[in-house]
């Protein structure tokens, strides 16, 4: 089974309308419709206003010109069915959202207080609005109503899902990220994870005004960026680790080159001296798969001053701690993990699982000196967002990797609310302070006193 051919936005249209031709609703008769059959009665007349359309959509088409020519069909197919066309407005509007939309879940996409859209089935969808989930009072008609938008994004994306590859991840052109999983793995019907992209990136002196991270906080940040320190970024899925890696980025010199390298690409440099690399999966046939560890590993070859990789998740950590300790200076990472501890566990299994044969003691000193930094971020169950931790990397000792606390955060209902909670911050060692004065920032370490705040 082939998966759609790659196309724009307005060509997959054509598609699109093909694809909908298996799908019959019944047609409603009535002039004043509830919005749930105001669509059910648009799909119904897809098949019509396919073969009305004085001409089919391609690559090339222009959304003006899609729109102009399903006005003039959707008339000519109501002058058949008079008995709706005081539906008309509503009947466009969902035929557009069809062809060249989200479907059903466009009005959630126009909406900027959400920021992740989930269909768990066709009929069940949440969004993620100021931070808490919520059910939409939005659905599909049906699995094939909801597999039509799905082919077509991930079409769009020049990605395929099938049963023969039924997870697939895709960047969207307004840089929303998708990610899609088919039966049988997805046990209830196909499953949609959608996480918008913000229309403008926060800014770090933004994250701290939104008290996402502490004044003295973004000051260190900003001198382990300028001081070229390597940073790991830590937190679970949505906790806004790579909201904090844009914002952090921007504070990295214009003249240095920087090389990302991303599964989907999603980080957004500010700089012009970026080159941006992205994994491809394996074609029909099983092959040409490029990795995230072939695209790191390329990195040492492409004089990277910086490389920022998106997202540690398996064998690219040994080389992400090579590209640190062999000249990439100031490059940083994100990493899933639910406390610094946890983060520092899970690359030595990861480096572990890249080079059987390396020694537990060879892999925390490789760790040891590749990395400076561990920057915590969590979302807490009140839909607040901030750095949590902030830990400096030292030695190697008998129990493992050792880290320095430079800041703590614990609310007042730890990883359930932020109400009562306390910042706390601790003395600079002679590393970092030797980095500040060397790059003139001494000023910035007058944030940092031994006096603990509250």
């Amino acid at each position: 089974m082939t998966g759609p051919s790659p196309a724009g936005a307005e060509g997959a249209a054509a598609e699109f309308l093909t694809s909908l031709l298996t799908v019959e609703p019944p047609l409603a008769q009535a002039a004043s419709l509830p919005s749930h059959q105001i669509r059910l009665t648009a799909l119904s007349l897809l098949p019509a206003i396919a073969r009305a359309m004085p001409n089919t959509p391609g690559p090339d088409t222009a959304p003006a010109v899609i729109r102009a020519d399903a006005e003039r069909a959707l008339k000519a197919v109501l002058a058949a069915n008079k008995s709706i066309t005081a539906a008309y407005p509503d009947l466009l509007a969902i035929l557009l959202d069809e062809m060249l939309g989200l479907g059903p879940l466009e009005v959630l996409r126009r909406d900027p207080a959400v920021t992740d859209i989930l269909v768990n089935k066709f009929d069940e969808v949440y969004v993620e609005r100021n931070g808490r989930l919520e059910p939409a009072e939005v659905a599909f008609i049906n699995d094939d109503h909801f597999m039509a938008l799905v082919h077509r994004l991930i079409g769009r994306a020049g990605r395929r899902v099938d049963q023969a590859s039924p997870i697939a991840d895709a960047l969207l052109p307004d840089g929303s990220r998708l990610n899609v999983i088919l039966p049988p793995l997805s046990v209830n019907g196909p499953s949609l994870s959608l996480r918008r992209h913000a229309t403008h990136n926060l800014s770090l002196p933004q994250l701290v005004a939104a008290g996402s991270v502490p004044q003295r906080a973004a000051a260190l940040l900003i001198l382990a960026i300028r001081g070229r320190l390597n940073i790991l970024l830590t937190g679970g899925a949505g906790a806004g680790k790579t909201t904090l890696l844009n914002a952090m980025s921007a504070y990295i010199a214009p003249g240095e080159r920087i090389v990302t390298v991303e599964d989907v690409a999603e980080l957004q440099m500010r700089q012009r001296h970026v080159v941006r690399l992205q994994t491809r999966p394996a074609n029909l046939e099983g092959t040409g798969e490029i990795t995230l560890r072939d695209l790191v590993r390329q990195t040492l070859r492409m004089r990277s001053d910086r490389v920022i990789v998106g997202e540690v998740r398996g064998p690219e950590a040994w080389d992400m701690l090579t590209a640190m300790n062999t000249g990439a200076q100031g490059s940083l990472g994100t990493l899933h993990a639910n406390q610094p501890v946890d983060a520092i566990l899970r690359l030595e299994g990861l480096v572990a699982l890249a080079n059987p044969s390396l020694g537990l003691r060879a892999i925390r000193s490789n760790l040891a000196s590749a990395l400076d930094l561990v920057v915590h971020v969590a979302r807490f169950a009140d839909g607040v967002r901030r750095i949590t931790d902030i830990d400096e990397v030292g030695a190697v000792d008998d129990e493992g990797v050792t880290l320095r606390p430079i800041y703590r955060y614990r609310g007042g209902r730890a990883g359930v609310s932020t109400a009562g909670g306390q910042d706390e911050f601790f003395e600079l060692s002679d590393r970092l302070r030797r980095a500040a004065a060397t790059l003139g920032l001494d000023d910035l370490l007058t944030a940092f006193s031994s006096q603990r705040s509250a």
